[in-house]
């Protein structure tokens, strides 16, 4: 389950990276079939290469690594949505209050109308 987990999280962050896997294994001089099978599990990456992938995804190997599940709440996020909590990181503090403001606002207007709807 670890290594599954390790392969979504590098999966999410080549694509907010915009990056496809052949461009990644060119990078490091692999196969596409290589980074595909780290992404869904298949094989473990090794060290050195997480390492490098980190580096090219402009990611924290902590992410990757980490299985805090105290935080979790036993969520399990989908890829898109990994990839908007990885771009969200990623924005000025500023942004991330705007952004937060929209999301509770929409999601207030929407149960008040289901509230009203009852």
């Amino acid at each position: 389950m670890f290594k599954h987990e390790i392969g979504r999280k590098l999966k999410a962050a080549r694509e907010n990276a915009n990056l496809k896997q052949s461009d990644v294994a060119k990078i490091i001089g692999s196969t596409f079939q290589k980074i595909s099978s780290f992404e869904t599990g298949r094989t473990r990456v090794d060290l050195e290469t997480l390492i490098r992938l980190c580096e090219i995804y402009n990611v924290d190997a902590d992410y990757i690594l980490s299985t805090d599940k105290k935080n979790s709440n036993n969520l399990t996020l989908k890829p898109e949505e990994s990839n908007l909590i990885v771009k969200f990181r990623q924005l000025p503090d500023s942004v991330k209050e705007d952004i937060t403001d929209f999301i509770n606002m929409k999601y207030n207007k929407l149960t008040i109308s289901f509230l009203k709807n009852k």
